[in-house]
């Protein structure tokens, strides 16, 4: 679908943007912002009311969503963001800084939606909003389409924001984080293994598909088995795994957590010998068909590689099953995508800084955590940084 496939909604200027932050207010937005879902060409996942809403529920004073309404009051544009205090030891101050919502959650994905037809308006209109309010810091990882990220920036520069284009990469194997590798998949597994790469994989997966397990069996469970099957998980990275495998769960579980309570999360393993070969764990969409890789593991060696790539070939075996669109290797997976047939698609992190000057870069809505925050210091003899902290508040508050 293009944005020429939809019809136009009426034009106009008088566009109201609206900051949504209680979660009464969130739910009073779902069928407006499903509507805006489907209607988005370039929605993801983890740009689903059930997922934004998830993602707040656990630290609702966290995030917020600006909501852009046309004069007929219809719903063209949302950008969900997390806001924090921060302490800046550098310039002795305190700052509001926003990130993308869905990172209260981990989320291996983020953007903003907005009305295809509206786009430029619906752009302009949060620039012009975000410009109002008083921040120092806006970092948007893994924005996409990189074309409505590039969109967004000029914008914020048309506000007189700086944005800077940063890469992200991974620190061990300093592979592009940033980057998507996804498969469309099509209609028959025969016709995927056909496609593949590695004919030797493709082989060997065709024949343990046909001797029904042999040598490894595969299981999986839904979202809330999560805390049930953890200790063995856990047990498994711990004897099995390359090191920091376990801290690597730890890292990706709110989004794991925030899958299961969207009833969206799918975990799966192989097993050798009544022992875990493998691990993974996909947040499976079914109204967009996407099947989104949130975290896998399995042990160094040529035996932990092949039980990852069948414990691959069999959650991709089960989306083309159950009728999915795509398989999306998500920010886990660079060694193990090589292997397929890929399309890769450029991310984008995009992180603006208001210019030195300007517009307030502290919320005063935030003076009560900030009192908490000198209160800390002064337990810690940060003499300078409390008088610091209390001359900022000060300076806000005349």
């Amino acid at each position: 679908m293009t944005k020429h496939d939809l019809p136009p909604l009426p034009t106009d200027t008088a566009l109201e943007v609206q900051s949504v932050k209680s979660l009464a207010a969130l739910d009073a937005l779902e069928t407006d912002w499903d509507r805006l879902f489907r209607r988005d060409p370039d929605a993801n996942a983890c740009l689903s009311h059930a997922w934004i809403r998830a993602s707040f529920a656990a630290r609702p004073e966290r995030g917020f969503v600006l909501a852009v309404r046309d004069a007929q009051g219809t719903l063209i544009g949302l950008l969900p963001l997390k806001q924090r205090l921060h302490w800046s030891r550098s310039r002795r101050r305190f700052e509001t800084q926003f990130e993308a919502g869905g990172r209260l959650s981990m989320s291996p994905y983020s953007g903003l939606l907005c009305d295809p037809t509206r786009e430029d308006d619906v752009l302009d209109a949060l620039a012009s909003a975000l410009a109002a309010r008083p921040w120092a810091r806006l970092s948007l990882l893994y924005f996409g389409p990189e074309p409505r990220a590039r969109s967004f920036g000029a914008a914020l520069e048309g506000e007189g924001i700086e944005v800077a284009w940063r890469g992200y990469r991974d620190p061990g194997d300093q592979s592009d984080k940033l980057a998507a590798a996804l498969i469309p998949l099509p209609e028959r597994l025969e016709t995927f293994l056909g496609a593949l790469p590695d004919r030797g994989l493709a082989r060997q997966y065709a024949a343990w598909r046909r001797s029904n397990g042999r040598v490894f069996s595969a299981h999986a469970e839904r979202g809330d088995a999560l805390d049930t099957i953890e200790p063995d998980f856990l047990e498994f990275f711990d004897a099995a795994c390359p090191p920091g495998t376990r801290e690597r769960w730890t890292r990706y579980r709110p989004s794991l957590e925030t899958a299961a309570a969207t009833d969206r999360l799918s975990l799966a393993w192989l097993e050798r010998g009544g022992r875990i070969a493998a691990v993974a764990a996909h947040l499976v969409d079914p109204d967009l068909g996407d099947t989104l890789r949130l975290f896998s593991a399995a042990p160094d060696g040529s035996d932990g590689a092949i039980a990852g790539y069948f414990l691959t070939l069999s959650v991709i075996d089960r989306a083309i099953s159950d009728g999915g669109m795509s398989y999306d290797f998500g920010r886990d997976a660079a060694q193990i995508a090589r292997h397929f047939a890929c399309e890769h698609r450029p991310g984008t992190y995009l992180v603006a800084e208001r210019p030195e000057g300007g517009a307030p870069c502290l919320d005063p809505r935030a003076t009560g955590a900030a009192l908490d925050r000198i209160g800390g210091f002064l337990d810690r003899n940060r003499i300078k940084d409390a008088r610091a902290a209390c001359a900022q508040l000060r300076t806000l508050h005349r």
